[in-house]
């Protein structure tokens, strides 16, 4: 029971992981610290649960945990950005739309400055949980490696 809950945590980590990563894309105001302010407050909701999540498994597989969260919220992202980007193509879905209906879904600086992170730190806690559990892997089978 506590494994499907700390799943439910991860993945309401997992969606507000998301939405830090898509309001990156945003244009929030002119200055940089309303958009700072708002990451913050998707981010904070972000990391309780993570944390929450970790901790009901006390910290055991808390770096493939963290990486599975951080590359599932990054590929939703891009998923919904290349959605976003096939429904503008269609010619019947702007001319129900507004044209100014993206106008402030344009920065795509900010938004790849904050989702370059978030798959380079999943990818390597992911790598650094498989370079730690390959070895012991073998030697739980009876195996010593010169296969």
């Amino acid at each position: 029971m506590r494994k499907v809950f700390s799943i439910i945590l991860y993945i309401i980590a997992g969606f507000f992981f998301s939405m830090v990563c898509l309001m990156g894309f945003t244009n929030v105001a002119e200055e940089t610290g309303a958009k700072l302010f708002t990451l913050i407050i998707f981010f904070i909701p972000a990391i309780i649960p993570h944390l929450t999540g970790s901790a009901i498994n006390s910290f055991r597989n808390w770096k493939k945990d963290t990486g599975i969260v951080l590359l599932s919220a990054t590929g939703s992202t891009i998923f919904n950005i290349f959605t976003i980007a096939c429904v503008h193509m269609s010619e019947d879905f702007r001319e129900m739309m507004s044209p100014y209906s993206l106008v402030r879904f344009n920065d795509y600086l900010s938004g790849s400055v904050i989702m370059v992170p978030f798959v380079v730190l999943g990818w390597i806690l992911i790598k650094l949980t498989k370079d730690n559990t390959e070895p012991n892997a073998a030697n739980d089978c009876g195996v010593n490696g010169n296969v």
